[in-house]
C-alpha cells in the first residue's frame, strides 16, 4: 500500500473520529439545554402551584378566622346578657333590701346621732 494513501486513511479516520466528537457534542449540549429549559420550566409551575397552595391556604385560614370571630361575638353576647342579668338581678335585690330596711337604717342613724356614737 502506499503510504500516501496510509496517510490518507489515518487522515479519514481522523476526520471521522473528529466528526463523532463534534456532533456528538452538539447532541450533549442540545440535552443540556434541553434539561436546562425542562428544568426551568419545571420551577417555574412549582411556584406557581406554591402560590396557589399558598392561596387555598389563606383562604381556608379566612374563612375559619371568620368563623371564629363570629362564634367568639356570640359567645361574648351570651356573656354580656348573662353579666347584665345577674346585674339586675343584684339591682332589684338590692332594691328590695333597701325597701325593707330603710326604716331600720334611718332609726339607726337617728338613734346614733342623738347617743354620739
Amino acid at each position: 500500500m502506499d503510504k500516501n494513501a496510509v496517510i490518507r486513511e489515518e487522515s479519514d479516520n481522523l476526520g471521522n473520529v473528529i466528526k463523532h466528537l463534534v456532533d456528538f457534542d452538539a447532541q450533549q449540549r442540545a440535552l443540556i439545554s434541553s434539561a436546562v429549559t425542562g428544568r426551568e420550566e419545571r420551577r417555574r409551575e412549582l411556584e406557581a402551584e406554591r402560590g396557589k397552595i399558598n392561596e387555598e391556604y389563606m383562604a381556608q385560614a379566612q374563612k375559619e378566622l371568620e368563623s371564629l370571630a363570629e362564634s367568639e361575638s356570640i359567645r361574648a353576647e351570651t356573656e354580656v346578657k348573662a353579666v347584665k342579668s345577674a346585674a339586675r338581678k343584684n339591682i332589684a335585690e338590692l332594691d328590695k333590701t333597701a325597701a325593707e330596711k330603710s326604716e331600720f337604717w334611718v332609726e339607726e342613724i337617728y338613734r346614733r346621732t342623738l347617743s354620739g356614737e
